[in-house]
């Protein structure tokens, strides 16, 4: 980790970070080989001596093509990746949204993953129990959301994990993708949320 400069207000700092995955034919053979010191794996560069400093307020978009390190960038900053090299520090709370991989138990209802999802960022049950309504709400799925998560649509998954996300009180905000399940109506909606969630001062990378 890097520390923060003195008088600098940087909530996000990220300086040349790089990462590399291995490549595999057999990946229990080839591992193996590797770890016999008789085969050397080939690797992809998925990221490059990316670096970028936030302020308190400010957001960054990310634009690139599919397979070229977006999720994988944003992974990093939330801590589900490690960078092959390079530092970053982050001096605040973070909340991440990301369309994909999200551990949510297929058999909880809508209701239980929302107790689940807000009590892994450190919420009481009580403290849960007074936005819930507000998160069912927001995400339009007040018929449904007693129901088992494994029986939503990919539109539904994704606007009850979006209304969650936005309701938790993160200093900075990844999002990766996560409006592409839902409709025009909802997209739109959470557009108008994410804008008044910067201009409320948040650090959002998306």
């Amino acid at each position: 980790m890097i520390k923060l400069k003195k008088n600098n207000e940087y909530i996000v700092q990220v300086e040349k970070i790089s990462k590399k995955f291995k490549l595999y034919n057999n990946i229990t053979k080839d591992i193996l080989l590797e770890k016999l010191g008789l085969k050397k794996n080939k690797e992809k560069l998925v990221i490059s001596r990316v670096s970028f400093n936030l302020k308190k307020g400010d957001v960054l978009g990310i634009i690139g093509f599919n397979g070229s390190g977006k999720t994988t960038l944003l992974r990093i900053l939330a801590g589900t990746l490690v960078q092959s090299s390079g530092k970053f520090k982050i001096n605040g709370r973070i909340t991440s949204l990301f369309n994909v991989g999200v551990a949510v138990n297929p058999n909880y209802t809508g209701r239980e993953t929302i107790f689940y999802m807000m009590s892994l960022y450190g919420y009481s049950k009580e403290k849960i129990s007074k936005n819930v309504d507000n998160i069912i709400n927001f995400s339009e799925l007040n018929n449904f959301i007693d129901q088992p998560f494994r029986t939503y649509s990919t539109g539904m998954s994704s606007r009850l994990l979006f209304s969650i996300a936005v309701h938790i009180e993160g200093e900075i905000i990844l999002i990766d993708e996560a409006l592409n399940g839902g409709d025009k109506y909802f997209v739109e909606k959470a557009k108008a949320k994410i804008k008044k969630l910067c201009d409320s001062g948040a650090t959002i990378i998306y």
